[in-house]
């Protein structure tokens, strides 16, 4: 996704999951550390989540509940708390890997490809 970003044309690139807070919530730290956004504005952008997907997370658990599921055991789940994305992904991160460049770098993105990436998230064409 991250390369994908990078190549993209020219504009606003649209990225997304089904609830918008695990899958898109680590593609977007990653994008805000590229761009050089502090660890703990990271975690609030993240925590914002919760109530931008509530309508989400409502349709959710009220699909789980007619199907005879518990509500409460989905709260876990479909919870984004920040010490989530403090704990258990930034920290994590940074222990192994360094820095989320350097965590880029491992998975696989060239050095020219995360920094046509950080131009683009910067706004340096």
């Amino acid at each position: 996704m991250l390369r994908i970003i990078a190549d993209a044309p020219p504009g606003a690139v649209l990225f997304h999951c089904t609830a918008g807070k695990d899958r898109t919530g680590i593609v977007a730290a990653l994008l805000l550390g590229i761009a050089g956004v502090e660890a703990a504005l990271i975690v609030e952008d993240y925590a914002l989540t919760a109530r931008l997907i509530a309508p989400i997370v409502a349709d959710i658990t009220a699909g789980a509940v007619a199907r005879g599921a518990d509500p409460a055991s989905f709260q876990r789940l479909l919870a984004s708390e920040p010490a989530t994305m403090a704990a258990a992904t930034l920290a994590f991160i940074t222990a192994e890997f360094g820095s989320i460049a350097a965590y880029i770098e491992r998975i696989g993105l060239t050095p020219i490809t995360i920094e046509r990436l950080r131009n683009r998230l910067v706004g340096e064409f």
